[in-house]
């Protein structure tokens, strides 16, 4: 697996992207109530690496926050 240490946010695809930290390993997405943002935080470093790698970069419509947060704030049926 890569090394993301140079890892840029404009590689991020996801609408719902915010921040991220690598070094305390979360991720931080648009949140369900106006204006907010939600954490999430992995235990491990892959687990982190794999997730920004598959989801936020890539196939972000797969994303199982992604899909909760569209069928629920959105009201899109995915």
């Amino acid at each position: 697996m890569a090394s993301y240490d140079d890892w840029k946010d404009a590689d991020i695809r996801c609408p719902f992207f915010r921040t991220q930290n690598r070094s305390k390993r979360r991720v931080g997405c648009e949140g369900y109530l106006p204006r907010s943002t939600i954490i999430h935080t992995f235990r491990r470093q892959r687990d982190f690496d794999s997730h920004l790698t598959r989801f936020c970069a890539a196939d972000y419509e797969r994303c199982p926050y992604y899909r909760a947060l569209m069928k629920e704030k959105y009201d899109d049926k995915t």
